[in-house]
């Protein structure tokens, strides 16, 4: 009698459970799951399913149980603003809901998580750290002010442009081969803790001063953009004499960086504090007249704009700028053989 007892709480209970609804507040969310094809069945990348198995207008714990790959992309016409429910689907491996207007996303439950795709959504928080198994993230043109992976080990793609955090450790990240954290808010990225990087993307960045990529590997790395940084002048590599490939930014390929920016093996703090070279440079906003004073002979004076384009070569210490637009320029000198850069404004 008394494992009859038993069995009957165990089949209740269990009854009970798979017939519970999760709760979803979010219209259009769970719209999506009930009346639109947002499930990938076979993993072929495309959703071909709705979550509703049985039909009846609700998502059962048991169906959110039975969904792997879930995939949201928004529409116009309807944007989903909460994923609140999201945790009854903890079997989940791969989630999916660019181009939305979430804000808030607990997946704190997710653990099975190895895919998350988030980008153009309005996140301003985001908690991966209950997500050990986590492969690719993609969190890109969000408001998020702070975005820690020190817990994801496992973690191989990161995508995460376009935020307003100003740092970014990924010293824990060792299998990473992908980071893009293009037009962002970083002053510093340090990737020398990443041996198997093999895309680095950095470019845009208006706040960008210094770029460690001596990792001890950077024979692997087929892709370095870092250009459009009018702050970056000195970038950490593993050896300054290698003939990195070629740039090709159109196709994402090669090693790319602006004119003024150099490979060194010792950057200390970048080439205007190089005490080796040193030269100062007056007025400064400048209206006709640039004045370059060297404590060596000048051998070269270049001029570029922001887009690293050259716009005048001398080698003398007055450069006439007054056809010059108003704005922000560098002024490169070469003495006794080394590069130093300093920004002018022309007014």
């Amino acid at each position: 009698m008394k494992n009859q007892y038993l069995l009957f709480i165990t089949l209740f209970a269990f009854t009970y459970s798979n017939a519970q609804i999760v709760d979803i507040p979010d219209y259009a969310f769970k719209n999506r799951l009930v009346n639109y094809n947002c499930v990938d069945t076979d993993g072929n990348g495309g959703p071909d399913a709705d979550a509703d198995t049985n039909n009846d207008g609700e998502i059962q714990v048991s169906e959110a149980e039975a969904v792997i790959n879930l995939i949201l992309h928004g529409y116009e016409w309807e944007q989903i603003y909460s994923l609140e429910g999201i945790q009854s689907f903890q079997n989940i491996e791969r989630l999916s809901f660019s181009d939305n207007s979430v804000s808030e996303l607990d997946i704190t439950q997710n653990q099975n998580l190895l895919w998350l795709e988030c980008p153009f959504n309005l996140l301003t928080s985001l908690d991966v750290s209950q997500n050990p198994n986590l492969l690719f993230l993609w969190c890109s043109f969000n408001d998020l002010t702070n975005l820690d992976v020190s817990n994801n080990l496992n973690l191989r793609s990161l995508s995460c442009s376009s935020n307003q955090f100003t740092s970014l450790d990924v010293s824990n990240n060792e299998m990473l081969y992908a980071i893009s954290c293009i037009y962002s808010q970083l002053s510093n990225l340090d990737v020398s803790q990443n041996p198997n990087l093999e895309l680095l993307r950095c470019y845009g960045s208006n706040l960008l001063m210094s770029l460690n990529i001596k990792n001890g590997n950077n024979d692997i790395i087929e892709t370095m953009l870092a250009f459009d940084n009018p702050n970056l002048t000195c970038i950490l590599v593993d050896d300054e004499n290698t003939n990195y490939p070629n740039c090709d930014s159109d196709n994402d390929l090669g090693w790319c960086k602006d004119e003024w920016a150099s490979y060194s093996e010792d950057c200390e703090l970048g080439l205007e504090d190089n005490t080796q070279i040193s030269f100062t440079i007056y007025p400064n906003p400048v209206q006709d007249i640039l004045n370059i004073e060297p404590q060596l002979p000048l051998e070269t004076v270049e001029i570029y704009n922001l887009q690293g384009q050259l716009i005048s070569e001398s080698s003398k210490s007055r450069v006439d700028v007054s056809q010059l637009n108003a704005g922000l320029y560098f002024v490169q000198v070469i003495i006794d053989g080394k590069k130093a850069t300093k920004k002018f404004i022309k007014e």
